[in-house]
């Protein structure tokens, strides 16, 4: 390889991870937005906030053909995709003159963004050798884990200093110059022999995706019965899609890859620490702000260190694996996620904030420790063939999970508290959190010794 060309490839984790951030930051900045555009279109609060259940739904309709998307089409192709239907959407919410359209344009919006995260993984796994992907992953997630937490920074100034409008116009000069940065320096990976397109099974796993979603949503809002509804019909269409898999030669869900120990037993791994990624942020920004009284910048400002926490994971990631091991390492980091979490539920209004930066730069530390380890011990042992695959079945569990994660907590604090949780119910849903993500370590400990050397 060229020296030019080894530079290109260090730069494409990079290049890829710039480009999630756009989708990460805009998923978690319109929050704080929500009375601003209430007021701007004249409608009222609650009904606006289903800008943010259409972005989820959007999400979980594009989700499941990505893997075979990036296949066909190669994982370049269907990335530049993304960017650019990503900023169109994003002009479209930023002109929207009404609920309905701003609706409309953030549904196609969560629809491109979901494709940015697992052909982005995917690109990483197909670009580097075993013995580089933890260096390469670990690099490529480091602007996308800043997306959660500058998120709600960012959208809370631009609301106070421009208008709600701007968080979308933000992604035009970013998704740009990533689509040109992605259009130089990327190579395009494709297979030569990509499986046939599965129609029906495709259409079944979106519908049941977007389905069980949208109950879940309805759950976290008390609506009950339609949500139980919805969460039930999504299940049942979940088991006709596994159904279908099992007797389709070339099925969009290869559950064939799930004989494989390590990668189900990894993906298990994920999955439980997904829980905690949507959920985490909102959990802390209630607690730092209703129970010991900080302001919102300081709360932004603290909960960035989480952040901080997983760039500082980079230097010690692939060392840490290689010279103790990755079952001993996933293991240890996530209890020590899990304690730093749960400490926060200890935290009272006369806490130290430098006490409260460290618990959460801890969390953000650990936490990366073990999805870095996981997302390559999932890819490892996959043939290059099967990694479209692979990306779907761990991209539908990630969706899942995430959303399950925060309507969870939604649910107990409503159960606990009503529509306006208690600081002693926000403490107990971070308990519950932190002590559902030790799940993790079933799966865990039943990896067996893996090395990540060639």
């Amino acid at each position: 390889m060229t020296s030019k060309a080894r530079n290109t490839e260090h730069l494409t984790p990079w290049v890829l991870g710039v480009a999630v951030l756009l989708q990460t930051l805009d998923a978690t900045s319109v929050a704080v937005a929500l009375p601003a555009i209430a007021v701007d279109l004249q409608r009222d609060t609650l009904a606006v906030s289903a800008t943010i259940s259409a972005y989820l739904l959007g999400a979980a309709a594009s989700v499941p053909p990505c893997g075979w998307l990036a296949d066909r089409f190669g994982g370049r192709n269907v990335f530049l995709l993304g960017i650019l239907s990503f900023v169109l959407a994003s002009v479209a919410c930023a002109m929207a003159p009404s609920l309905h359209v701003l609706l409309v344009a953030r549904f196609t919006e969560g629809a491109a963004g979901a494709l940015l995260l697992p052909v982005g993984r995917m690109v990483i796994m197909r670009t580097f050798a075993a013995d580089e992907r933890v260096r390469a992953y670990t690099t490529f997630v480091l602007p996308a884990l800043l997306g959660p937490m500058l998120g709600p920074l960012v959208g809370g100034m631009l609301v106070e200093y421009a208008s709600w409008r701007w968080i979308f116009l933000l992604n035009v000069p970013l998704g740009l110059c990533s689509l040109l940065a992605v259009s130089l320096l990327l190579g395009n990976f494709r297979e030569t022999q990509p499986r046939k397109m599965d129609l029906l099974g495709m259409l079944i796993t979106s519908l049941a995706l977007l389905v069980f979603v949208l109950g879940l949503i309805m759950l976290s809002r008390a609506l009950w019965q339609v949500g139980t509804i919805a969460v039930a019909l999504g299940l049942l269409l979940g088991v006709l899609a596994v159904a279908h898999a099992w007797h389709h030669e070339h099925a969009l869900l290869q559950l064939s890859l799930l004989r494989s120990p390590l990668f189900r037993r990894a993906l298990g791994t994920d999955l439980c620490c997904r829980l905690l990624m949507n959920a985490a942020p909102v959990l802390l920004s209630l607690l730092l702000q209703s129970r010991l009284g900080l302001s919102p910048s300081l709360t932004g400002i603290l909960i960035v260190m989480i952040a901080v926490g997983s760039l500082l994971t980079k230097p010690y990631t692939y060392r840490w694996l290689d010279r103790y091991g990755c079952r001993e390492v996933m293991a240890s980091s996530t209890v020590l996620a899990a304690l730093a979490f749960i400490s926060c539920a200890l935290l009272t209004p006369t806490s130290s904030p430098w006490l409260i930066g460290a618990l959460l730069l801890a969390f953000g530390f650990f936490r990366s420790l073990t999805i870095s380890a996981t997302a390559v011990m999932i890819f490892h042992g996959v043939a290059p063939e099967d990694t479209g695959a692979a990306t779907t079945l761990s991209a539908i569990g990630q969706q899942v999970f995430q959303v399950m994660g925060l309507t969870g907590v939604t649910i107990l604090m409503q159960l606990s508290g009503g529509q306006h949780p208690s600081t002693v119910t926000i403490a107990e849903a971070i308990v519950v959190s932190g002590l559902l993500s030790l799940t993790a370590l079933y799966f865990i400990f039943r990896i067996g010794p893996v090395t990540l050397r060639p």
